[in-house]
């Protein structure tokens, strides 16, 4: 009985001395990090007369290191796309070999699962022309009694070859005060009455044939204001792209093109 009571202490005892030296891995913090970039965009009549094509680049913290540096470094390829940006100067600090940016762990570390912003920028454009996914060509015609809109759109191929739209939206805002009677359109559109617009949920599009949209309205003559066009796409114009010492781990998935304030004018007719 002695000697076995004996064995299971030295067992134990050999047990706790392999824990005691073991050397565990070191675990990085890993990152979703976010990249959107906004095109604001003002079209008359199929041509661009104002753009402005921003982006901003965010961090998600998914899981806590187990070591305890205090910064990282990565590294931002095809910065020269970019015409200025601006870092987060609480989280990140821009360094003298162009594209290199070292990372506060740890004072991100304080923001576990948040999107925190770290850099905002405006894209580099070299032919505005090529860097709009769609133009847009409205024009009006007034009677007395009745307003009518006709909507040709297209989409753009250098854009589209790269990006294609994911869900478009279109909408027209009816500024005319007082009644408007029957609301006709092709295709059918969302007549919001108390908004006061038309709403063409296009969703997916394809192809670069000139599409069209026809609306009729009940209404006297007002002064229209620009359709407003809301879409999505995947990639980014600037095709940045970030990477990063082993001290981090960064999982740069999420790239995403959207509209701004993206408006097209259209003329009228008599």
């Amino acid at each position: 009985m002695e000697s076995a009571r004996k064995l299971k202490h030295e067992k134990v005892v050999e047990i706790d001395g392999v824990f005691d030296q073991a050397e565990f891995p070191t675990i990085s913090p890993t990152f979703e990090v976010y990249i959107s970039e906004t095109i604001n965009v003002i079209e008359e009549s199929g041509a661009i007369e104002q753009y402005l094509i921003a982006g901003e680049i965010s961090f998600a913290l998914t899981s806590i290191a187990s070591s305890h540096a205090e910064s990282s470094i990565f590294k931002i390829s095809n910065v020269t796309k970019l015409e200025k940006f601006i870092v987060n100067p609480q989280f990140v600090e821009q360094l003298e070999t162009p594209g290199e940016f070292k990372l506060k762990l740890q004072g991100i570390q304080e923001f576990q699962s948040q999107s925190i912003p770290i850099m905002k920028y405006q894209v580099k454009v070299e032919n505005i022309q090529e860097s709009v996914p769609i133009v847009l060509n409205p024009v009006w015609k007034f009677t007395e009694t009745e307003t009518n809109l006709l909507i040709a759109y297209q989409n753009v191929g250098k854009f589209f070859e790269k990006h294609p739209i994911e869900h478009l939206t279109l909408n027209c805002p009816i500024t005319k005060q007082g009644d408007v009677g029957q609301v006709v359109t092709q295709p059918v559109a969302i007549w919001d009455l108390d908004a006061r617009t038309l709403l063409w949920d296009v969703g997916k599009t394809e192809g670069f044939d000139l599409k069209q949209i026809i609306a009729r309205l009940e209404c006297e003559k007002f002064e229209p204001e620009p359709i407003v066009v809301d879409f999505t796409a995947s990639g980014l114009l600037s095709e940045i792209d970030l990477s990063s010492d082993a001290s981090i781990k960064l999982n740069v998935s999420h790239k995403k093109i959207k509209s701004g304030a993206f408006g097209a004018k259209g003329k009228i007719i008599e």
